[in-house]
């Protein structure tokens, strides 16, 4: 029992750990296309990504792609590893 308990306290950590991710993510893009002056629609156009993607990731319900965040960083016109700059607070997972 006491391993079946450990396993469900690691996903949910993990679902946490994600979606404080990704809401990390969205923030970081938001600065960044406002620092350009694009809408959410422009920079999706811009990075070859559908708006229903964006959607999601406005929403921090996905995880999203790395390839998603290859195509971001090319539209924002900086390196993945510059988008990804942005520090989480790991103390308030569970």
């Amino acid at each position: 029992m006491q391993k079946v308990y450990f396993h469900m306290m690691f996903i949910v950590e993990y679902s946490e750990l994600i979606m404080k991710l990704t809401k990390s993510l969205r923030n970081r893009i938001d600065i960044l296309r406002k620092e350009r002056k694009l809408s959410w629609e422009k920079l999706a156009y811009s990075a070859g990504i559908a708006k229903t993607t964006f959607s999601y990731l406005n929403k921090a319900e996905n995880d999203i792609k790395l390839s998603t965040v290859c195509k971001i960083a090319m539209a924002l016109e900086i390196t993945p590893s510059q988008l990804l700059d942005f520090d989480i607070d790991l103390s308030e997972l569970d």
